[in-house]
Order: C-alpha cells, then sequence, then structure tokens
C-alpha cells in the first residue's frame, strides 16, 4: 500500500501529491496542476446566498489533496496546501471590492475533531481572517445529533441537517461563510438560512473545493 505523498514529505524529498513525481517544492507538479479546475465565482447562485467563491473543483489531485488534509490527518500538509493556493489577491477580487464585516466558520462534529486532532476549517478560517484582517464570529452551533454525511446519499445529506444550527443574533450584517468542501451544499445553505433569520444581510460563501454538479440549489445565471 502506497503511502500518502504527504507522509512520505516528512521524511524524502518533495512527491507531487497525485502522480507522486519528485518535485522541489509545493504539493503537486506543474504537468498534473494543469488539468486541476479551478477560481469558481459565481453571484447570487440562491437567494440566501449572494456570492459564491470556490477555489477548485473537488475532483481528482485536489480530491486527494483534501483527503489527505482532513481524513489522514495532516495540519501540516493543510499548512503547505494553503499557503501555496488561498492568496490575498485571489479572495480580494473574488470579493469584488465588498467589505465584510465577519468570517463564521461552519462548525464542525466534535467527534471529528476527537479523531483528527484539529478542525481543518478553523484552520482555514484562520488562514483567510490572517489574510485579510477580517475577524472570525463563532457564530453557529451545532445541536443534536446528526449523522456524518459521507455516509448518506444526496437525498439524505439534505434531510440529515435540516435545523442543525443555531446562532445568537447577529451583530455583524455582512458575513462570509466557510467552508472545506461543498458536495450537495446542503450544510452551507442550511447554515446561511440560520444567519439571516438571525440578522445577517448579506453571505458570501468561500470554500476551498465544490462539486458543482451535486448543489441541489446552485443556479448559474
Amino acid at each position: 500500500m502506497k503511502l500518502p505523498s504527504a507522509i512520505l514529505n516528512s521524511f524524502f524529498p518533495l512527491f507531487c501529491i497525485n502522480c507522486e513525481k519528485i518535485i522541489s517544492e509545493g504539493w503537486i507538479c506543474e504537468s498534473c496542476y494543469q488539468s486541476v479546475r479551478k477560481d469558481i465565482n459565481f453571484t447570487d447562485p440562491h437567494p440566501s446566498i449572494q456570492l459564491l467563491i470556490v477555489k477548485f473543483h473537488y475532483e481528482g489531485a485536489i480530491r486527494r489533496a483534501i483527503e489527505i488534509w482532513k481524513y489522514y490527518p495532516s495540519p501540516k500538509f493543510g499548512k503547505l496546501f494553503l499557503k501555496s493556493e488561498i492568496q490575498k489577491d485571489w479572495i480580494d477580487a473574488s470579493l469584488k471590492g465588498e467589505s465584510y464585516d465577519c468570517i463564521v466558520p461552519i462548525p464542525p462534529h466534535r467527534s471529528h475533531v476527537r479523531e483528527r486532532g484539529f478542525d481543518p476549517i478553523e484552520q482555514l478560517s484562520k488562514f483567510i481572517s490572517n489574510l485579510t484582517q477580517i475577524p472570525i464570529q463563532k457564530a453557529l452551533k451545532r445541536t443534536g445529533i446528526q449523522k456524518p454525511q459521507t455516509q448518506l446519499n444526496d437525498y439524505q445529506r439534505y434531510q440529515n441537517v435540516i435545523g442543525i444550527f443555531q446562532s445568537k443574533q447577529v451583530v455583524k450584517k455582512k458575513i462570509i461563510v466557510v467552508d472545506d468542501v461543498m458536495t450537495t451544499g446542503s450544510t452551507i445553505l442550511e447554515a446561511s438560512e440560520t444567519l439571516i433569520k438571525n440578522g445577517a444581510e448579506k453571505i458570501a460563501v468561500m470554500a476551498v473545493a465544490a462539486a458543482l454538479s451535486k448543489l441541489r440549489w446552485f443556479k448559474n445565471g
């Protein structure tokens, strides 16, 4: 069984996470990176979401990178990956000159944090906050018991997140909601609608990757 490149890189020269060719820096070779689909930005993809900002399509090398970051898990690789791919210029351009009051991360399952020893969404949110100087507000909390989304089909994922978030009264009106990966988009939509019910006026969603073809609520144009 092959060790993930992120683990190999702790002991040997850097390897491309996709083809495992030796590279001088980063996480992926130039050839593999050329096949990665990136930079997704849509205005008003849903009545509750005014801006959708995603760095990558969730497929191929990106899916492998995120699996290593989240499921092996490897916060060290996450730091390398985020530093390489999430830049202030990209964020500023994606926000289209709009200023935002705070960043609200999607809260994790407690069991996931125990298993992994860290929270990838918190790591991502802190990284974005440090780049933009937009403060983090932990305005959401999970309620009740929720089955892991990875074990469910698309419809079950939608049903599984109904009513799972609670929010304090939102003082900040313009919010960036941050998630690591969007598959059906059910979690991010439930979070956004919860924030709107509690006073948010504008929601931008920012994620590392998304499976756009599977988003239940996504409309393009």
